[in-house]
């Protein structure tokens, strides 16, 4: 948890084309949407994991590009985010058998 401020960090994974939207709009709730690239098998939300491997399985590696402090080869991305843990304002609700998945239902939260 977040030292006790009533947040926690939580994972998550996407495709390395999406990152540059992700960083100039934030991650936003594309579920049910021409954009969504993943189910929405515990309903529409924002999916982030308590451990990294799990979201590393929905991170799809692109390519690099000339000139790049990346480099050309392949590369990949994963993000570690803080989340407000306001569940009873339609924040994160921790879902899954494992416990180990939460869906933003709420992107705004």
């Amino acid at each position: 948890y977040g030292g006790g401020r009533g947040s926690f960090y939580a994972w998550h994974g996407s495709h390395v084309g999406n990152w540059h939207c992700i960083f100039r709009s934030g991650l936003k709730n594309y579920s049910h949407t021409d954009k969504m690239t993943s189910g929405a098998a515990y309903g529409p939300g924002i999916y982030l994991a308590e451990n990294s491997t799990l979201s590393f399985g929905y991170v799809h590696p692109g390519s690099g590009w000339n000139n790049s402090e990346l480099g050309q080869g392949t590369i990949s991305c994963i993000s570690l985010v803080e989340v407000l843990d306001k569940r009873g304002f339609g924040g994160p609700i921790k879902v899954a058998a494992n416990k180990t998945i939460y869906v933003v239902t709420k992107e705004s939260i």
